[in-house]
């Protein structure tokens, strides 16, 4: 199966609507470009056209699916607009229009099918509805989505109803790749909550290379399997969902934590976070309904403790 994620505006608002629900199509845009150049002159599309490279590799792959038949039955597309989520797949090869509605320029469209029902937001797993937070989603016009976010793959085959316990067979899973960035910080920040911290936000927003501060308020010193907090002081934590190497090297927090496996210096992982989990029942309510479309088994394969 292949994922997409296409995001519709043009002149910076908001078209999903429009285009999904009214007209039945998924469009992309990109002024006066012809379906041809996108496919076969990457030359106009620089000189003539001024696209970026990051637009003439969604507008390709957009392009190519729409002309490829045989791709069509293993392919969900999602679209998350205005407290929408929408999944569907083309249904019929793709076509440019000249001058479609107001629109000054070539639109390059494929009809729809959807796959389930339009869902609220609230109602889908917060990994899923949160997608739009990932600049690489956001930003972009039409990207696959990889193995890399099999999270939000396994919420996408949650929602349209398929066998989870098939589906990560198929994929290298852990039940951190479900959660969301600002999830796992949630989940850190709890953890430090839970030996009685105090944590005053959970985010860090635009601050540079931290995401949270913890103060240990109370009158004895703590070691936290490896993260020491003396008694009356503060430390400042970045998390992550994957740390690199570079990443450590410049970073300016006192302690680095991540939801990947990896074996760093003042690095944190995959391992700690479990443990903390095994040992709070607290936490383990969390996690626990925070996944709570996961199957409970897959859950607790990964983790017996939460049983």
């Amino acid at each position: 199966m292949n994922y997409y994620f296409l995001n519709i505006k043009r002149d910076r608002k908001s078209k999903s609507w429009e285009w999904l629900e009214e007209k039945r199509t998924a469009p992309i845009f990109f002024g006066h470009t012809r379906i041809h150049e996108i496919l076969y002159d990457e030359i106009a599309l620089k000189k003539k056209h001024q696209l970026h490279w990051t637009q003439i590799k969604d507008s390709r792959l957009f392009c190519e699916l729409g002309r490829n038949r045989h791709l069509w039955p293993d392919t969900v597309i999602v679209t998350i607009d205005n407290g929408n989520v929408w999944l569907y797949r083309p249904a019929g090869e793709i076509t440019e229009k000249l001058n479609e509605t107001e629109y000054d320029g070539y639109v390059k469209s494929f009809p729809i099918e959807f796959l389930c029902d339009r869902k609220d937001v609230v109602d889908v797993p917060f990994i899923l509805a949160s997608m739009k937070a990932n600049i690489y989603f956001s930003a972009g016009t039409f990207k696959q989505i990889s193995n890399k976010y099999v999270g939000n793959i396994l919420a996408i085959e949650h929602l349209l109803g398929s066998d989870l316990s098939n589906e990560i067979e198929k994929l290298q899973f852990h039940p951190l790749d479900c959660l969301a960035s600002v999830e796992l910080e949630t989940l850190i920040a709890k953890i430090f909550e839970s030996h009685e911290c105090f944590v005053p936000a959970y985010r860090g927003g635009r601050l540079s290379g931290v995401d949270l501060f913890v103060w240990n308020y109370g009158d004895k010193d703590l070691d936290i399997d490896g993260i020491f907090i003396p008694k009356g002081e503060k430390i400042s934590v970045q998390v992550k969902m994957s740390f690199s190497k570079k990443d450590l090297v410049k970073n300016t927090a006192n302690y680095n934590i991540g939801g990947d496996q990896k074996q760093f210096d003042s690095y944190f992982g995959r391992q700690w976070i479990w443990k903390q989990i095994e040992t709070n029942k607290a936490i383990r309510d969390w996690i626990t309904l925070s996944l709570d479309w996961l199957p409970r088994e897959i859950l607790f394969l990964h983790n017996p403790a939460l049983s």
